[in-house]
């Protein structure tokens, strides 16, 4: 998906270097899993376990799941 590929190629340009931080941003869908959003909570898992494979190796990740936004 366009999510992995951007994703998998931020992590490999950043992978060595330090950061202060690295965050991602998906949608809850990826912890809760959502009817009718498979591909959605696809992306969201994804996203949660880069940055804890990141935090695993020894660096900075957060992995923030939005909810529902009314409007």
């Amino acid at each position: 998906t366009a999510v992995r590929r951007d994703l998998d190629a931020l992590d490999a340009a950043t992978g060595r270097r330090s950061l202060d931080a690295f965050v991602v941003f998906g949608s809850i869908s990826g912890v809760w899993g959502v009817s009718g959003q498979g591909a959605g909570a696809a992306a969201g898992a994804y996203l949660d376990a880069v940055a804890q494979r990141r935090r695993a190796d020894g660096g900075t990740a957060v992995a923030v799941s939005w909810g529902a936004w009314a409007g």
